[in-house]
């Protein structure tokens, strides 16, 4: 797996966090300005500030740089209190309605993880439900004022791993609620219920739920990664980086190495984890190999998710493990020419026509496209290289 370029500062502070130390700061306004920036985009704001002060004598950070780093984090903590009782009021409504519900990454992190700062950066609020429990979620979330956003009816629930529901209350509040662990194409290969079998208690935000064991997590968080790509943010990693150092034992590397097989996932495990260590120094068990069951599920078109980092590969190759002609017409065309709302929702800062936005929408897609059957055609040519170069030597 590719890693995305972050800037150096921000990685050699992560690096260093379990001795303290910190690396040399920024003698100029610019450079300060570039790494606040930095921390901003990475969602490490709250962290860089609570870690300048360890630094010995003077930071020299100019004024007007500290004040934005201190508004950004004020701003991040703002946001982060509005989604605690969105959060919290969710979760009583689907206890008064037996809905089972545990918070994915986000504010129950910092609480599983040690060493996490509280404030941190969201978008959405992603919950784990069960898949049979969709439509009682549906309800108790348009009781709350939410409504669903989907690009064509149905597609969601179809091609997807997760809902979404929107509600504009202060900006936009996006709900997805996911009942799977992966992504596609993988989404519908976990023992989901198993992987409630090993939730475990939480006390969140004042009221019981539930949250992932530490090995369930592991994965989710390294298929995260995976599914973000070149997009991920820093601190994701950083989170993997401390359930990994502070979490994990043998047993719950021994059950993640088996979800993983079981599911087809161990090649995307291991290339996040080795890209983890690349970057933060993680240390890491020997997770090489598969087994055949993984083998079994796997095509050619899934080397796109282990071997690449294109934008849009996850759709291609989920296109590969549709069946039936009329199945791969309804993804392709939810995909090309969704609904006007998703639309909007998906380019809120344009102010484009619609034909226009979809007349791109296509253009990228189709360019995309292009791009991974070639790179497919590569694989294929190397495959061949490889198997002629084997019959050769023997």
């Amino acid at each position: 797996m590719l890693i995305p370029s972050y800037h150096p500062t921000l990685v050699q502070l992560l690096r260093d966090c379990s001795t303290c130390t910190i690396p040399s700061l920024p003698s100029s306004a610019e450079e300060w300005d570039r790494l606040v920036s930095a921390a901003e985009k990475e969602g490490l704001s709250a962290y860089l500030l609570a870690r300048l002060p360890q630094r010995q004598g003077r930071t020299d950070m100019p004024s007007t740089v500290g004040a934005r780093l201190r508004d950004s984090v004020s701003a991040t903590t703002v946001r982060c209190i509005r989604f605690a009782e969105e959060l919290r009021a969710i979760l009583k409504v689907f206890a008064t309605h037996d809905i089972a519900a545990l918070p994915l990454r986000g504010l129950a992190l910092p609480q599983q993880i040690p060493g996490l700062p509280a404030a941190r950066p969201m978008g959405d609020i992603d919950l784990l439900v069960k898949r049979q429990d969709l439509e009682a979620v549906a309800l108790a979330l348009k009781r709350l004022g939410y409504r669903a956003m989907d690009r064509r009816p149905g597609f969601a629930a179809s091609f997807s791993y997760t809902l979404e529901y929107v509600k504009e209350e202060h900006g936009w509040i996006i709900v997805e609620p996911h009942w799977t662990l992966g992504y596609p194409p993988a989404a519908g290969w976990f023992d989901m219920d198993a992987a409630w079998r090993r939730a475990e208690p939480l006390m969140l935000l004042g009221a019981p739920t539930l949250r992932l064991a530490d090995s369930d997590l592991c994965l989710h968080l390294c298929l995260h990664l995976a599914h973000k790509g070149l997009s991920a943010r820093l601190l994701w990693w950083y989170e993997l980086d401390r359930l990994i150092r502070f979490k994990l034992s043998g047993d719950d590397w021994a059950r993640c190495r088996e979800t993983a097989s079981s599911s087809g996932q161990t090649r995307l495990l291991g290339g996040v984890l080795s890209a983890l260590h690349r970057l933060l120094g993680t240390p890491l068990p020997d997770l090489t190999g598969g087994s055949q069951a993984e083998t079994s599920l796997l095509t050619r078109g899934d080397r796109l998710l282990t071997e690449t980092d294109l934008d849009g590969r996850e759709p291609l190759t989920q296109f590969f493990h549709i069946k039936g002609l009329t199945a791969r017409l309804r993804f392709v065309w939810g995909m090309a020419l969704p609904s006007k709302h998703f639309m909007r929702l998906q380019y809120p800062t344009t102010h484009a026509p619609l034909p226009l936005l979809y007349c791109l929408r296509i253009s990228s897609l189709l360019a995309l496209t292009a791009m991974m059957m070639a790179r497919i055609l590569r694989l294929r040519m190397i495959d061949t290289v490889r198997a002629v170069s084997g019959t050769s030597r023997r």
